[in-house]
């Protein structure tokens, strides 16, 4: 929930939008097959500890009876009991990210208010554009997500990264907006995407590291700004 208590709103600067899919944008790495379950393992820790350490994918629970309130880091709580999740096709045992419908992750996202700014943390979308003060068209998806799965003839597997929100993006479509578009967006993006950049800076690192790729999705000019490593263009 916001930090603060119910804030009054400045919507003219919460340029951006909660959307009903959460693949508006995707960063993707494809990975050649690892044999070697202890790498895919590592791959995991890395992008778990980067998740928590830019306050970008941080697991609050998952079904295996974890709650980060209780128990800690993530991280912690999978090298302690991660046996407890079951190895399933080529993912080895204690690999959680893979299993995206049994845990919850949360971001901690700042938006305008009139007297500034709040943040919080939220698991969804459609929460944090009614935080915000705008219309929640978003669905239950938060607002990032990755998404390991093998889904590859040759045990080889797609990481995807992806986003329900446009909070990040300086320049967005105008969604339940009149008026024309793109929409000025650079307020709040330069509050969320440096910390977005990160995350995506060190998980793109570890995909490397097993000899992924790295992709985004294209855009028209002037809308969802990346540069030429996919992050974020800030203003």
């Amino acid at each position: 929930m916001p930090s603060s208590e119910s804030p009054e709103i400045a919507p003219d600067v919460n340029n951006w939008n909660s959307w009903k899919t959460d693949e508006i944008f995707i960063w993707s790495s494809h990975i050649p097959r690892i044999t070697e379950g202890e790498r895919v393992t590592a791959w995991q820790d890395a992008v778990l500890r980067a998740g928590e350490r830019h306050d970008i994918l941080r697991i609050v629970a998952n079904d295996w009876g974890y709650h980060r309130v209780r128990d800690g880091s993530i991280f912690d709580w999978i090298a302690a009991h991660g046996d407890v999740i079951e190895s399933y096709g080529t993912f080895p045992t204690g690999f959680l990210l893979g299993r995206f419908a049994s845990y919850t992750p949360a971001s901690r996202i700042a938006f305008a208010t009139a007297d500034g700014r709040t943040e919080g943390w939220f698991t969804d979308v459609a929460e944090l554009a009614q935080a915000a003060g705008l219309p929640p068209h978003g669905w239950i998806h938060p607002p990032i997500a990755i998404e390991p799965s093998y889904w590859d003839h040759d045990d080889s597997f797609t990481v995807s990264i992806s986003t329900a929100t446009d909070i990040w993006f300086p320049h967005n479509y105008k969604g339940h907006r009149t008026g024309p578009q793109p929409i000025d967006n650079r307020i709040v993006s330069a509050w969320n995407a440096p910390r977005l950049n990160a995350f995506l800076t060190e998980v793109h690192t570890a995909c490397q590291a097993l000899g992924g790729t790295w992709e985004w999705t294209r855009t028209p000019p002037g809308f969802y700004e990346v540069d030429h490593q996919g992050l974020v263009q800030i203003y």
